[in-house]
């Protein structure tokens, strides 16, 4: 259990300095669907060889069709587009307020889950963080500047993507793991499809050997591999314990930012992570209860 927890933080903490690597030569529409074509293909052989079949029925696959759009094919791209304008750790503590950003979309559209004075009040440091964070780049934004601030909320709608498919989840039929995975990873591949096709005749793509190094393991290790672990540890732990990944990316993230592209962590961003890991401890604490 406890190999699974830290695996998965690994995995998912180090996948924004990958990311950054990986868009240095591709451009960030070919990164997030080369995730996705070569996720759904691992996935895939997965469900081949335990035996498993893809449904048929064509609800089945709107809803697919629907968490891969929602949940992987534009929150990958925005999020990749964004890194080539900020740092990886930044994205980290961005990302780090999609769980208080679920509750929050919850309380609206799933009726069995209103907000409490607690979760209330998670929500409202987990905003509090993300302001921090955004803060000083309001006033550029207001004068059309890009770089940074744009970055910042590109990452920003890709948390409030993932925000949106935690709650589409919820509306998926029972079935085997596997299967829906590889279901959404080629819907999610199909939507992008045209756009980095196009984006690769238009340009003339040169991918260093470490870009497309960092592609191969953010679809194998960080999206297939990430799944299937991620599904097991909620099977043996629970959700409640599954969710506490939540603390450990944004740091994860940061280390790894600093570790592998010496980047400057600013006073503002360990306050914005504080805040962000505040509210997702408030609210968490409201749901065990």
């Amino acid at each position: 259990m406890w190999a699974q927890f830290g695996l998965l933080s690994l995995i998912w903490g180090s996948a924004f300095a990958l990311i950054r690597l990986a868009v240095t030569t591709l451009p960030p529409v070919v990164v997030a669907w080369g995730r996705l074509t070569l996720a759904a293909a691992a996935l895939g052989g997965a469900v081949a060889a335990a035996g498993l079949r893809l449904p048929r029925e064509r609800s089945t696959w709107w809803r697919f069709a629907a968490l891969g759009v929602v949940g992987n094919a534009l929150p990958f791209f925005v999020i990749s587009w964004g890194q080539t304008r900020i740092d990886s750790h930044v994205t980290g503590i961005l990302l780090g307020f999609v769980p208080v950003g679920t509750h929050l979309l919850a309380h609206y559209l799933l009726p069995d889950e209103r907000l409490t004075l607690r979760v209330g009040g998670g929500v409202l440091l987990g905003f509090s963080g993300v302001a921090v964070l955004l803060g000083a780049d309001v006033a550029d934004l207001l004068h059309g500047a890009s770089g940074a601030s744009v970055g910042k909320l590109a990452v920003l709608l890709g948390a409030v993507c993932y925000a949106f498919h935690a709650i589409l989840t919820r509306r998926i039929p029972a079935m085997h793991p596997l299967v829906a995975s590889t279901g959404v990873m080629i819907c999610g591949s199909a939507a992008l499809a045209p756009i980095a096709l196009a984006s690769l005749a238009q340009s003339d793509v040169r991918p260093s050997a470490a870009s497309l190094g960092a592609l191969v393991w953010l679809a194998v290790v960080g999206t297939g591999l990430a799944t299937v672990v991620w599904f097991r540890l909620v099977a043996s732990a629970g959700a409640g314990f599954a969710t506490l990944i939540n603390y450990m990316t944004p740091l994860v993230a940061i280390a790894c930012g600093a570790l592998f592209w010496n980047e400057p962590i600013a006073p503002r961003a360990v306050l914005a992570l504080v805040l962000v890991l505040g509210g997702i401890a408030l609210s968490q604490s409201a749901r065990r209860a």
